[in-house]
């Protein structure tokens, strides 16, 4: 919470023990305090977090909001979390569908562990189930003005229906299931997402409705075409997802930052090189983080899964401006690593950023080891851990020695269980 300086607390003391005819300094005060009530208020109150299991709590917030509807206006993140299912209006806090109604002013929203039916095609909400106590609440959050942000996890039945005319440009989600809505519920006009989070290393990808799903007239629900940031999940060597996920990126015209992981196959399937060609990204690309996770099978592997060739591809990204790269390596493959791609990806570098990438101005490699077993202090191999954490002078010369770009190298050893 923001703090007075000591010197204006005791002159506002003493101005207030003095002669009150002293108007001006008076009011004066008067105004600091104001100000500083102001500020508290938006502190204490900017985010909300509202549990099914914690009656009190929202009972004493729905208190709050009744005696002082002015601090509505001061929260801007919500979070619900269940486990709450909206059709059997199994709702364990009675106040919470009344709460949510008093916010007015919110930017995002988080809801967790939320089923919105049981599935059927039927369970649609409807204006006349006045059954659903939350569903007028809720409703009221998703059509705020204010709303820019909307986060979901693990919920399912989710209705696309419900955000027809809100002005969410930020959808982050993470284990959704959506119900499939007919055509005549969906408005003419797309929302125009400028954000896309994807979470979740197993995240329905090969559902496409989220991402598929139509107007009447017969354009996206969902408008990517001005997308800005899209983080995908991991991406592994499933054809289907594959597919799903390369539909969607094809979509994106503008983007400026991409964050997705992979492991050794998935360029092979998936070439985000190609896709940002293809669909002009590739002008406006300026952030680029790929979380890479190499297994080595038969023979040599490459621990960043093909990544320096990808980059090579990429040649006319000349807006690149930050490259984050974290690298997953098993203590248990180490053995058949080919150490000659880390020298291969501080030469790529280098020639793409004094010739193609002239605004390239960070690079962050993050080099994370693990073990699929429990190892004990000493269990590692020093040798070969003192050759990674030596890679910055052994083999990124380049990148450890120009000026012409901040390079930050990382190594983490996580001795657990994996």
């Amino acid at each position: 919470m923001p703090a007075l300086p000591l010197d204006v607390s005791d002159l506002i003391i003493e101005i207030l023990a003095e002669d009150l005819s002293d108007v001006p300094s008076v009011f004066s005060c008067s105004l600091v305090c104001h100000a500083f009530l102001h500020m508290c208020r938006r502190h204490i109150f900017g985010s909300v977090a509202l549990r099914c299991s914690s009656e009190e709590r929202t009972s004493t917030l729905n208190g709050l909001l009744s005696t002082t509807p002015v601090l509505s206006s001061y929260i801007r993140y919500l979070s619900i979390e269940g486990p709450l299912i909206i059709s059997q209006n199994i709702i364990p806090d009675s106040t919470l569908s009344d709460t949510i109604k008093k916010f007015t002013h919110l930017r995002s929203i988080r809801l967790l562990n939320v089923c919105f039916g049981d599935g059927s095609p039927h369970d649609l909400w409807s204006s006349e189930q006045s059954g659903d106590l939350m569903r007028p609440g809720l409703l009221h959050l998703f059509h705020l003005p204010s709303l820019r942000g909307l986060r979901l996890q693990n919920c399912r039945d989710f209705s696309l229906a419900d955000l027809v005319g809100s002005n969410i440009k930020h959808l982050d989600f993470e284990y959704l299931k959506v119900l499939q809505v007919p055509a005549a519920k969906l408005p003419d006009s797309s929302i125009k997402l400028q954000a896309l989070v994807i979470g979740g290393r197993d995240n329905y990808i090969k559902d496409p409705e989220v991402y598929e799903e139509k107007c009447s007239d017969g354009k996206y629900f969902f408008d990517v075409s001005e997308l800005k940031l899209i983080v995908l999940p991991y991406i592994g060597n499933q054809a289907d997802d594959v597919v799903v996920l390369r539909g969607l990126f094809s979509r994106c015209h503008h983007l400026e930052q991409v964050e997705l992981s992979v492991t050794n196959d998935t360029f092979s399937l998936f070439s985000p090189a190609k896709i940002l060609v293809e669909n002009s990204s590739i002008w406006t690309l300026k952030t680029l983080c790929i979380d890479v996770s190499g297994i080595g099978n038969d023979g040599k592997f490459d621990p960043l899964c093909g990544l320096s060739d990808e980059f090579e591809k990429m040649g006319d990204a000349t807006a690149m401006e930050c490259l984050e790269i974290q690298c997953t390596i098993y203590y248990e493959h180490m053995s058949v690593i080919d150490w000659d791609r880390w020298s291969q990806f501080d030469k790529v570098l280098a020639q793409l950023a004094q010739s193609k990438w002239p605004k390239l101005k960070e690079v962050s490699l993050d080099i994370v080891l693990k073990s699929y077993f429990f190892q004990m202090d000493g269990d590692w191999n020093d040798d070969l851990i003192d050759a990674l954490d030596a890679l910055d002078e052994t083999h990124f010369q380049w990148l450890s020695s120009t000026k012409s770009l901040e390079f930050d190298f990382f190594l983490e050893e996580h001795q657990g269980l994996y």
